[in-house]
């Protein structure tokens, strides 16, 4: 067995401040309290993976983190950021995974309660992939736009249930082809501004259009033609 030498003193781990920032390559310089404000040279910062997969999350300017030096303090690694009395956890349950962005948003798993909730000032939601997309819910899947949904397809739209309800009004650009049947009841009834053509017979209150005859001067007239 080789007989390895180490220095007289190990890598040491020390608590500062976020100073600067290199966004490019993901390191940070820190200021160090207790080495009389010592200013750190450029270190990464520790991430999960970086080869298949990537993880880029960059400390803010005066976060505290936690650092990892060299035994002459020219070399480390930042660990991560801590929580202080300045800068106190968000949330107090051990059953919560949450993560809260500057700008109000929040992420938010609770695996007592089994709900992922987005939330906060999230104002845009962005999934852009070229795989197919499917939303299964065991029992109900509810969409509250606010004020408008759209969807947008570039063939068709099917929907398949079976029954569909509609509370308000329908309007429809294109054409209506139906294959089940047609049944309007309550309200003002059906209003029909243009043309109407059917391939079958109409009746109204209980006569037929194509068979119905009126009564004339010497009996019966026959059925229109």
């Amino acid at each position: 067995m080789n007989d390895v030498s180490l220095p007289d003193a190990l890598a040491t781990l020390k608590f500062g401040s976020v100073a600067e920032q290199d966004p490019d390559s993901q390191r940070v310089r820190v200021r160090l309290p207790e080495l009389g404000q010592l200013l750190t040279a450029w270190l990464p910062v520790l991430s999960r993976k970086t080869l298949k997969d990537k993880d880029y999350w960059l400390p803010d300017i005066g976060e505290q983190v936690a650092v990892l030096l060299d035994a002459r303090g020219e070399d480390g690694v930042v660990l991560g950021a801590i929580y202080s009395e300045q800068d106190a956890v968000p949330v107090k349950s051990a059953e919560k995974w949450q993560r809260r962005f500057g700008d109000g948003a929040v992420l938010e798993y609770d695996r007592q309660q089994n709900q992922l909730t987005v939330s906060g000032g999230v104002k845009h939601v962005v999934v852009d992939t070229q795989a197919d997309v499917l939303i299964k819910a065991a029992s109900s899947v509810t969409i509250d736009g606010g004020q408008t949904v759209t969807v947008k397809a570039g063939s068709k739209v099917s929907i398949k249930a079976p029954a569909t309800e509609i509370s308000g009004t329908l309007t429809v650009q294109g054409a209506i082809t139906g294959q089940g049947g047609l049944a309007v009841s309550g309200g003002g009834g059906a209003t029909v501004s243009g043309s109407v053509e059917v391939s079958g017979d109409v009746k109204a209150s209980g006569k037929s259009l194509v068979g119905h005859n009126h009564m004339g001067a010497h009996g019966p007239t026959s059925p229109p033609l």
